[in-house]
């Protein structure tokens, strides 16, 4: 299984976005993922089956809590200063998905029939979460009492834009249901803090 990521779609004006859409990395790190999708895709055969789970943002609490992430970042802004600071106009789409949810889809892949997923790309998630990043920072600031929403100086749009469809990982994997949304995720937060 490789972690790869929703990052790869980068910018695209797309109403939504399936496996087979265009990729426009807009990061190292997402083209990363991609020449490793692709390398990865090259090594494909019988006796070696990757299969490519494209993770929308993750966000949650876990035993190595990351603060680069936009919930979590959000979030911790929102517990310790009282503002939600956004670094960018807040526009740009991104789906969202609960680290257990994505340790949830990885752990049925091992489950199913290796024909089933073999050299398979997908996308974790779910498509109603698929949010613009101002509407997580409203989440944040509803969630935690006496918070506002606030700017950067000089924010501009963030090119990482993209709206993702989840209705693959429902085919191949019928019992994948997400457990979390980005409310309960920032309920989670607020009490681990």
């Amino acid at each position: 299984i490789f972690s790869s990521s929703c990052s790869i779609y980068g910018q695209s004006m797309a109403k939504t976005l399936t496996e087979e859409s265009p990729l426009h990395p807009q990061t190292a790190y997402a083209r990363s993922k991609v020449d490793t999708e692709v390398a990865l895709h090259e090594l494909a055969d019988d006796s070696f089956s990757p299969v490519y789970m494209r993770n929308a943002t993750a966000y949650g609490y876990s035993p190595r809590l990351r603060f680069d992430l936009a919930v979590n970042n959000l979030t911790g802004w929102g517990f310790t200063t009282g503002q939600v600071k956004l670094l960018s106009d807040g526009l740009a789409w991104r789906p969202m998905a609960h680290v257990v949810d994505i340790c949830q889809a990885f752990i049925q892949v091992l489950q199913v029939p290796r024909e089933v997923v073999h050299d398979q790309a997908m996308n974790v998630g779910s498509e109603s979460e698929n949010y613009q990043i101002r509407d997580v920072a409203n989440i944040v600031a509803k969630a935690i009492p006496h918070t506002t929403v606030t700017f950067a100086e000089g924010v501009s749009a963030d090119s990482r834009t993209y709206n993702v469809d989840f209705n693959k990982i429902r085919k191949l994997l019928p019992s994948f249901e997400p457990e979390w949304n980005v409310t309960k995720g920032v309920r989670q937060l607020c009490e681990v803090f």
